[in-house]
C-alpha cells in the first residue's frame, strides 16, 4: 500500500533509477523500525529517539522525491518552459 502512494515507477531509465533509490530508503526505514502495513507509510511521527527522527526525515524526503519522479508527473521541456514563463521575476 505504501509503495502505491509513491506513484508508478517511471519508464525513463534515469528517472526509474532515482525512483528506485528513493523507494529503497523508505523500505530500509520501514524494515529497520518495523513499520506495520496499516497506518501512515512512515509510522508514528511522534518519535523520541534522535536517530530515528533523522532516519524518518530521510525517508520523508525520499518519499517526496519518489512522488516527484514518478511517471504520474513527468516533467517535460514544455512543462518546464511553461512554468518558467508563468513564474514572476524577482
Amino acid at each position: 500500500r505504501w509503495l502505491r502512494s509513491l506513484g508508478p515507477s517511471p519508464t525513463d531509465p534515469r528517472r526509474r533509477a532515482n525512483w528506485t533509490r528513493a523507494v529503497a530508503v523508505i523500505a530500509a526505514y520501514r524494515d529497520r523500525y518495523n513499520i506495520p502495513e496499516h497506518g501512515h507509510p512512515l509510522g508514528d511521527p511522534d518519535i523520541r529517539d534522535p536517530d530515528r527522527v533523522l532516519a524518518r526525515r530521510r525517508a520523508l524526503v525520499a518519499s517526496r522525491h519518489a512522488q516527484a519522479t514518478s511517471a504520474i508527473h513527468p516533467i517535460t521541456a514544455t512543462t518546464a518552459a511553461h512554468a518558467q514563463h508563468r513564474s514572476p521575476s524577482l
